[in-house]
């Protein structure tokens, strides 16, 4: 019984905060060019509960960060002035910088970086730079990051509300995150290297280095991790509570792209690359894979040819993949120069996707449904969803409202389930309305939640140990509140979860 209310209250507390979860760790390889992309978020994996701390590894990174070399967070990206009128910000997803171009449309007549020049993205028109008297402005969807004239990043704002602000010390580390919720997180530094996070006095994270090189993390939110190196500074293994894994590379090309994944529990894969074309816009990789041995072992190798194309920032961007297994043609994929699919092909069916001048998903069409999406005008959220069969039947419509905040107020669908709700302050859930039951939720000082009620049916009272997990759980009528409870998220989550039928 209390392991079922404890994961009845992980549900509340995953979706009282109404956030969107970052990723606790993503590794892989990206194959288009040999890079192994490692991310970890040591802390505030779920949006506003924390400030977020999260690491970027890239094999073909030569970079200094404030968790060793090769590693960056997000709060240590720069806006950096270019040659010919444009700016520079590292994408620490791709790997790559992202070059910004003077908006045609609104070049100001004085010199280039002046005051109120805007600056658009070359892989994405809805990022967008503006130089301000402070510094400059980055946008992104509802992320705003301001930077100082050094191009620095002091704050980053999400949505109408949450903000987190980044303070440095004299020497330009950061030695504290503090969000508008009035958390605070402090770096401790062993000289350039961020050695602990605390908040309140108490320890949350350690991080140990060897050779300047990140070692171990133990542990924050997630599992930690142990990390090894070559003599070049590449990473090679690296273990969590879940994972083993180790990469090798090859090194004869211009920069060493990686030869072999393997993975704790058996399977691996191992790559070839071959440069084509002279102007460097068609090439291929192969990736072959496998697991086991004897009876059960299995091995399959798949070619995948790449064709890309030139913005006019003479950057590369990849327009089609097409991906062979035995000759046979398995799979098409075309994208935007933005990255985003715009269609993709697989066993003879194919799906198309629209977009917006903001690079939204507007339109689906798969071989089995149609789906639609339209956006709020202030918040930039999904404001509905509306799914139809091809002859234009509606299968199902759900729409959304916010609060000036960007908060989730009500969700409601064509089949007439739908939920309200209502927030405090700090904007967390304090009440949820399915029609069948109201449930009431109090939260303690750590922003979690510490008593869940249903009128008439009982209530919940949560307590934690320091680290936040959860500690006890007392209540009258418990299985059947702990159900209740996790019927009403169910609702929600499942309301919510329409919102990504487009992906």
């Amino acid at each position: 019984m209390k392991r079922f209310r404890a994961f009845c209250i992980g549900v509340v507390v995953l979706a009282a905060t109404v956030a969107t979860a970052a990723t606790p760790a993503l590794a892989e390889v990206i194959i288009r060019n040999g890079d192994f992309r490692l991310v970890q978020t040591d802390l505030g994996e779920h949006e506003g509960d924390a400030p977020r701390v999260t690491r970027y590894y890239h094999s073909t990174w030569k970079v200094e960060g404030m968790f060793g070399s090769g590693w960056l967070s997000e709060y240590e990206l720069t806006v950096e002035r270019g040659e010919r009128d444009t700016l520079l910000v590292m994408d620490p997803c791709s790997g790559k910088p992202m070059r910004y171009l003077r908006a045609p449309a609104g070049v100001s007549q004085g010199a280039p970086f002046s005051e109120g020049a805007v600056y658009r993205g070359s892989r994405c028109g809805c990022q967008t730079i503006t130089t301000t008297r402070e510094g400059y402005l980055r946008k992104s969807g509802d992320r705003v990051e301001t930077y100082d004239p050094a191009g620095k990043l002091v704050r980053v704002q999400q949505g109408q509300g949450y903000t987190v602000d980044v303070v440095r010390n004299a020497a330009g580390q950061i030695v504290a995150l503090v969000d508008s919720k009035g958390c605070r997180l402090n770096f401790t530094f062993d000289g350039p290297r961020v050695s602990q996070v605390t908040r309140d006095g108490e320890v949350l994270v350690d991080y140990g280095y060897r050779s300047g090189r990140l070692a171990s993390v133990t542990p924050g939110e997630n599992e930690g991790g142990q990390f090894r190196y070559d003599s070049g500074g590449l990473l090679t293994r690296y273990t969590t509570g879940s994972s083993d894994e180790t990469i090798t590379y090859l090194t004869g090309g211009a920069t060493p792209r990686v030869g072999t994944h393997t993975y704790a529990y058996g399977a691996w894969e191992r790559y070839s690359y071959e440069d084509g074309s002279p102007d460097g816009l068609t090439h291929a990789t192969t990736v072959t894979s496998g697991s086991g041995s004897g009876e059960y072992a299995y091995q399959e190798t798949t070619l995948h040819l790449f064709t890309e194309q030139r913005n006019e920032a003479g950057e590369l961007w990849l327009s089609e993949e097409v991906e062979v297994q035995n000759g046979k043609v398995m799979g098409v994929s075309r994208y935007s120069s933005s990255g985003l699919p715009l269609e993709t092909t697989s066993l003879g069916e194919t799906t198309r996707r629209t977009y917006d001048s903001n690079d939204r998903l507007t339109r689906k069409e798969s071989p089995t449904e149609t789906v639609e999406l339209s956006y709020d005008q202030k918040s930039g959220k999904v404001s509905q969803v509306r799914r139809s069969s091809h002859n234009g039947e509606l299968i199902l419509e759900t729409t959304y409202s916010y609060d000036s905040k960007g908060n989730l107020l009500q969700v409601r669908d064509s089949s007439g389930t739908h939920v309200v709700m209502q927030y405090n302050h700090l904007d967390q859930i304090e009440s949820l309305d399915d029609g069948s039951r109201i449930l009431f939720i109090k939260y303690g000082p750590a922003g979690k939640p510490t008593r869940l009620e249903i009128p008439g049916v009982g209530s919940i009272e949560v307590s934690y140990d320091e680290k936040g997990v959860i500690q006890e759980v007392h209540g009258d009528q418990g299985r059947e509140i702990s159900l209740q409870i996790t019927d009403a998220f169910r609702v929600l989550l499942d309301l919510v979860r329409e919102a990504q039928a487009g992906e």
